[in-house]
């Protein structure tokens, strides 16, 4: 599993891990391979998946966030050729891409056409909602082409630590 962060600042970064750490219950494993990728351009970027890809046969990419791929996520054009990049990794290297991307404040609808497109695309879409009253949050199904049923899963932030509710 590959982790391409091209969000966070080097402490949220790290604090990201342990919050995995927290969830999981255990040390991340060896197995998990993060890169902090924000100082890089969107061709940087999909340069460094497709090579971890080519060079380790990952099976599990997650990108956090899918924007950071993109130079203008209104551009048609542009919007198209990465998804298309992204239909033919997921083609040719036979992996799983989980990737992150952000909605928007006014509406709550992913960003520009490149959003629009990717939930058209997508074989899934789950929403995680927070509510800052309780510090939980919960993952829950937006779109689901071939799972019958996925029940969401709830978390709760207590202190620096995130618990499964």
């Amino acid at each position: 599993v590959a982790l391409f962060d091209t969000e966070s600042n080097e402490y949220d970064f790290y604090a990201n891990l342990d919050s995995i750490s927290n969830l999981i219950g255990a040390k991340i494993p060896d197995t998990l391979h993060a890169f902090k990728m924000r100082e890089e351009t969107p061709a940087t970027n999909r340069d460094a998946i497709t090579y971890y890809i080519e060079t380790f046969k990952s099976k599990i990419i997650v990108i956090d966030g899918f924007l950071d791929l993109i130079d203008n996520f209104n551009d048609e054009r542009e919007s198209r050729l990465l998804v298309n990049w992204l239909k033919f990794i997921t083609s040719k290297y036979k992996c799983l891409i989980v990737g992150v991307i952000h909605l928007g404040k006014k509406d709550n609808h992913t960003l520009g056409h490149f959003g629009s497109m990717i939930d058209r695309y997508a074989q899934s879409v789950l929403e995680v909602v927070k509510d800052k009253d309780s510090g939980s949050f919960e993952l829950r199904p937006k779109m689901l082409r071939s799972a019958a049923d996925f029940t969401a899963i709830r978390a709760i932030r207590q202190g620096d630590k995130l618990y499964k509710i």
